[in-house]
């Protein structure tokens, strides 16, 4: 017996009962409001204080996706800052900038560079 395409197809009924309801979650609402008060904060620290913006922080809320995105170089980027600012105001220095890409530390030796200078 030859079936057609709409028997390969189509969609059978299922003789299993349903398993029941899923519901969904609503979506949680966004504050608007809350949102733009944090970015303005957050460009009014001492970080961005010499940076000129030719766009308003609603802007940036507003272009700004539901889903709310982590960095992990936002995390590193600042603790260096805050790094580098104590070393300023202690008159220290850090030494966390050396040579931290492994290919940097394991080129030379390999190359026959002498990787102490």
């Amino acid at each position: 017996m030859r079936r057609s395409a709409i028997q390969i197809f189509s969609r059978r009924q299922s003789t299993v009962p349903l398993a029941g309801n899923m519901p969904r979650m609503p979506p949680k609402k966004r504050d608007f409001a809350a949102e733009v008060n944090a970015v303005k904060q957050w460009w009014q620290s001492d970080r961005f204080k010499d940076t000129a913006r030719p766009y308003k922080a609603e802007d940036v809320v507003k272009l700004r996706g539901s889903v709310k995105q982590v960095f992990a170089a936002d995390e590193m980027s600042t603790k260096m800052y805050e790094t580098l600012q104590l070393c300023k105001a202690s008159g220290g220095h850090s030494r966390t900038f050396g040579k931290s890409v492994p290919s940097a530390t394991t080129g030379p030796f390999y190359s026959g560079i002498d990787s102490t200078l």
